[in-house]
Parts: C-alpha cells; sequence; structure tokens
C-alpha cells in the first residue's frame, strides 16, 4: 500500500510496537497520529518523527475519550485512513518477572485494568473508528498475541483477553467488508523487546527469540498488502508471514 498521504491512528504508540510503527510510517509518507495515555513518551515520539507526527492524548478504555481522540485526529489529519489497535498489557504491572506468581498480581484493580485495556479498548476503539474508516474505505487493524491462541498457564487472564480479540478480529473481518473496511490482525511470532520483557521471558516463552519492535513495525507495512480481509497473520522473527 502506498503511505503517502495516509492518516493513520495508533494507539499505544507512545513506546514498543506502536512506536516503531508510528516510526516506519511516517518514513513511508504517512501522517500519523501517536495516541496513548502517556504524555511525556508520546510527545517524545511525536517530536522524533517531526511533521508528520501528531501526538493525540487517548485514554482507550473510556468511551469518551475515544470519541474526543477520534475527533481530533480527523481536525487534525482529515482523515483516518488506517486504524491500528495496538496497545496491550499483561496482568503484572510492568517491570515485574514474567515467572513471579501469577496469583499474586490477580487483584480485582489488576483484572479490570487488563480487560479494559485488551479487550474494551479493542472493542471500544473500533465503534470510534467504523464511520472514519466507512468515509475513507479504510483498514482497521488489531495487534493480538499467540497466546490467544489457547491457554497460557503464566498468565491465564492475558490469553483470555486475547482470545476475545482473536473472536472479535474474526466477527469483524466477516462484518466490515461489507461497509467498505478492510480489517486484519498482526501477532508476534516471538517475544518483542517491550515494557513488558523482563529478563526471565526465555523461562516464560521456552525457545522463543527475543526481536525488537520494529519486527512487527516492517510486517505492519507488509501485511497492508495482502489482499485478504479477515486475515490473521503472524510476524516471523526472520521478518515473514504465517497466516494463523
Amino acid at each position: 500500500m502506498d503511505l503517502n498521504g495516509k492518516a493513520v491512528l495508533i494507539t499505544g504508540a507512545a513506546s514498543g510496537i506502536g512506536a516503531a510503527t508510528a516510526r516506519a510510517m511516517a518514513a513511508q509518507g504517512a501522517k500519523v497520529a501517536i495516541c496513548d495515555i502517556d504524555d511525556k513518551r508520546g510527545k517524545e515520539v511525536e517530536k522524533e518523527i517531526g511533521e508528520n507526527a501528531r501526538f493525540i492524548h487517548l485514554d482507550i478504555t473510556d468511551g469518551q475519550s475515544w470519541d474526543n481522540g477520534v475527533k481530533e485526529v480527523v481536525d487534525a489529519l482529515g482523515k483516518i485512513d488506517i486504524a491500528f489497535l495496538n496497545a496491550g498489557v499483561v496482568t503484572r504491572p510492568y517491570g515485574t518477572p514474567t515467572m513471579e506468581p501469577f496469583f499474586d498480581h490477580l487483584t480485582y484493580a489488576n483484572i479490570q485494568r487488563i480487560v479494559a485495556i485488551n479487550v474494551l479498548g479493542v472493542v471500544q476503539g473500533t465503534a470510534a473508528v467504523i464511520p472514519a474508516l466507512e468515509a475513507s474505505k479504510g483498514t482497521l487493524l488489531i495487534t493480538t498475541s499467540p497466546a490467544g491462541l489457547g491457554p497460557w498457564d503464566v498468565d491465564p487472564l492475558y490469553s483470555t483477553t486475547k482470545s476475545a480479540v482473536n473472536t472479535w478480529i474474526k466477527g469483524m473481518g466477516q462484518a466490515l467488508p461489507a461497509r467498505g473496511i478492510r480489517v486484519n490482525a498482526l501477532s508476534p511470532g516471538s517475544v518483542i523487546h517491550t515494557r513488558m520483557t523482563t529478563e526471565d521471558w526465555e523461562e516464560a516463552v521456552p525457545g522463543a527469540q527475543l526481536v525488537e519492535p520494529e519486527v512487527m513495525a516492517n510486517a505492519v507495512l507488509e501485511i497492508l498488502d495482502q489482499p485478504e480481509d479477515g486475515g490473521i497473520f503472524m510476524a516471523m522473527p526472520d521478518g515473514s508471514l504465517v497466516r494463523m
């Protein structure tokens, strides 16, 4: 897909996969909205990218914030051609060892946080961007995870939320093409080096490679050239895409 002049909304764009994708898309001529609740990091990414980026504060767990954020993106960029719903979290707080006992972090607050971000953030985000994507005949892209393919005893709640996301993606892949909106999803095929990654990642995901977020960013660019709607693809460490 020729990204020159395309307007892109990216959630979780202040760091990790979102920030790497914003950089990659802007380098291809896209205008990117850096959407996140982390104002400091988000503005740093905006400054780094330059004139093709605009930071917009967006709390994906809040419907009103979505309405305000989408309006601000459209006002700033003129349209939304691609909405990349990328933000996500695991149950444990950032910096906590992955293999620390799961039940130590199964608090009501953490349960509400991960479900609000990983599930409601995607569902509410989809609802919020549909009118703009319908107007542009655009693309909805969602980040998912191999953990959504089945139980993961290291973080069963995370895998449950990603299972829900996968079901949502498949449903939207059936429903939204009739409205002119393409739907795809991308999953990492290995462990991505982000703020969620701690030193014990090898024990948590045996046999996986640790790769930088740019692997996912490059896969986003490639997946936009895929002809199929409703597909869930996995970005492998060697840069190839595998349909899940």
